[in-house]
């Protein structure tokens, strides 16, 4: 009997990632097709948000964020002519994207 190869972590849908591989694609995806859909607005505004995150910051999983990728984030925003309090509501939008 062959061996079985261990998938990568990667190669799976998020919803069989074990949690520590999850990365923030991985939850846009889980929150953005869930069974009560987000708004098309919202969705738009919080892909926006994580291909943002994914260029200034890289692809961490979840488990390795720390505030510096916020601050880096926050600093990315407000030097393209972001609002401060835009720049704040996309930050937050991670608040209410958590509830999945």
């Amino acid at each position: 009997m062959p061996a079985v190869v261990p998938q990568p972590c990667e190669d799976l849908p998020p919803q069989d990632k074990p949690a520590e591989a999850l990365r923030l694609r991985d939850v846009f995806t889980l929150w953005s097709t869930k069974s009560k859909k987000p708004s098309t607005k919202a969705i738009d505004t919080a892909r926006r948000v994580v291909e943002a995150f994914e260029q200034v910051c890289g692809d961490p999983p979840l488990a390795q964020l720390t505030r510096k990728h916020g601050l880096m984030l926050r600093d990315h925003f407000l030097t393209q002519g972001m609002s401060a309090r835009t720049t704040r509501d996309r930050i937050e939008l991670g608040d209410h994207a958590a509830a999945l």
